[in-house]
């Protein structure tokens, strides 16, 4: 059956014992160039894909829609509306105020250094990172009346037009960056997201596939573009990058959600299920606040014991069972064995 594509927000996951739970379709990150630019990002559209043409992964080129000169005529609007805006003294969070204070010495920098690109840069991505994307494009303006070819502004600006949802022009700078730096892997993820919110699905793929291309053993872009194939019902060869995402992220929720909604699909419910397990685990263990530094057996024992400790024994009796089940090592303090009294999980 044709799915209908969910909104490109990432959703919270739950920790339902019934069946995974996680994220929709599409999150909007993937080789972020800025981190916070996309933080600033409007809300997503709701698009409804229509199966076309796979592109081949071979020799794949960038994809290419705007006409050649398009980026000019952004980049002259970014410089007509260069600007030093004044820090604003309202904020909403502590972050927000704390990163308002790097502003003020920042503009306090540049007022004794005006010609200092790094400095325009730091302010521009205070600002994008902290939800202040007008500012952010204003700073980035004098940078770019000053440096028309700054690589890194360039892709700023057009993180900063998508964040906007103005994905047309943020395009027409995401080609250009891709023609002159075409082994650029940053610039897979943002001109996907661009091109799937404009309807565009064939070029958002695209744009994924080469990403994979330049950067092979990227589990983001993997698990990006193992959503597209999902969708488009392409279930084997999600699934080969589903388990790749997971084997190098396995801490990675949203992986293991995937990996488990496509087992399903291709009706492998005893896989499934254990994908989904392992999804609900990592869910319980991001609630109780266990680190992820720690080594799979004693990390999964730490879970036993926030489950002891919360009430729920018939839990802890489960995962200590999987634990004995998996054949896992536990080292350091603490032992399996201390447990064995837990009542049954029967």
């Amino acid at each position: 059956m044709k799915r209908v594509f969910f909104v490109l927000l990432l959703a919270s996951c739950s920790d339902s014992q019934s069946g995974p739970s996680g994220p929709t379709p599409f999150e909007p990150t993937v080789g972020n160039a800025t981190g916070g630019v996309e933080a600033a990002q409007g809300q997503a559209q709701n698009v409804q894909p229509t199966v076309e043409e796979p592109v081949s992964a071979e020799s794949l080129p960038w994809p290419r829609l705007q006409p050649d000169d398009a980026w000019r005529a952004v980049l002259e609007e970014l410089q007509a509306g260069a600007g030093m805006p004044t820090v604003p003294t309202e904020s909403g969070t502590s972050e927000q105020r704390q990163a308002l204070d790097r502003a003020r010495a920042l503009t306090e920098r540049i007022s004794l250094a005006p010609a200092d690109g790094g400095l325009l840069l730091k302010l521009a991505n205070t600002y994008a990172t902290n939800l202040f994307p007008e500012r952010s494009l204003a700073v980035l303006g004098t940078r770019l009346v000053q440096a028309p070819d700054d690589l890194l502004a360039l892709k700023l600006a057009a993180a900063g037009l998508a964040g906007k949802s103005r994905h047309t022009d943020a395009l027409a700078l995401f080609e250009h960056l891709a023609q002159i730096t075409p082994q650029d892997v940053g610039l897979a993820g943002p001109m996907y997201k661009s091109y799937w919110e404009s309807g565009q699905h064939a070029a958002g793929r695209a744009a994924l596939e080469k990403g994979l291309e330049l950067h092979p053993f990227q589990p983001h872009i993997k698990l990006r573009l193992g959503a597209v194939l999902f969708e488009f019902e392409e279930y084997e060869r999600a699934l080969e990058l589903f388990e790749d995402a997971t084997a190098s992220r396995p801490n990675d929720t949203e992986a293991w959600f995937r990996l488990a909604s496509c087992y399903s699909e291709l009706g492998r419910e005893a896989e499934a299920l254990c994908a989904t397990a392992e999804h609900d685990r990592l869910i319980q263990m991001e609630e109780f606040g266990i680190s992820d530094q720690l080594h799979v057996g004693p990390r999964r024992l730490e879970l036993v014991r926030a489950l002891v400790k919360s009430g729920d024994l018939v839990g802890a009796r489960r995962e200590l069972d999987a634990l004995h089940a998996d054949g896992l090592p536990v080292f350091g303090t603490g032992n399996p064995d201390e447990f064995e009294e837990l009542p049954s999980a029967e």
